[in-house]
C-alpha cells in the first residue's frame, strides 16, 4: 500500500531528525538480512 510507504518515509524522517544513526543502521541491516 502507498499509505504504508508514506508511513515508512515519515518514520525514517523522524530517525534522521533525531539523529538516531545507529537505529537507521539497525533497520537497514535487518531489511538486508530479510531480503537475502
Amino acid at each position: 500500500h502507498s499509505s504504508s510507504m508514506a508511513t515508512d518515509l515519515v518514520l525514517k524522517g523522524d530517525y534522521l531528525l533525531s539523529g538516531d544513526v545507529e537505529g537507521i543502521i539497525k533497520i537497514f541491516n535487518i531489511k538486508l538480512k530479510q531480503s537475502k
